[in-house]
């Protein structure tokens, strides 16, 4: 923020806090202009926390196209287990 933006800043603070519930938006404007930083770091913080976070986990998935898995012979459909037989009698 250079010199003109605060002399415009600060001047009109000063004349906003002569207007009714001014004093109100006076405070909240310092607020937001002496916290803003504050904030900022305490969110960027919290991200970087969460990014790191995602970034140690090594999580890796195989999918399979079923399309792509050989066909069973259907001889070997036509066979049964040994226990399936066994059911079966």
């Amino acid at each position: 923020m250079n010199l003109a933006s605060k002399i415009i800043f600060w001047t009109s603070l000063i004349i906003l806090s002569f207007l009714p519930y001014g004093i109100v938006i006076v405070v909240l404007l310092l607020l937001v202009y002496y916290g803003g930083p504050y904030l900022e770091s305490i969110i960027e913080g919290a991200y970087r926390k969460n990014t790191v976070y995602y970034e140690e986990l090594d999580v890796t998935f195989n999918f399979t196209n079923p399309e792509d898995e050989p066909i069973n012979n259907p001889q070997d459909m036509k066979k049964f287990s040994d226990d399936t037989l066994e059911d079966m009698k």
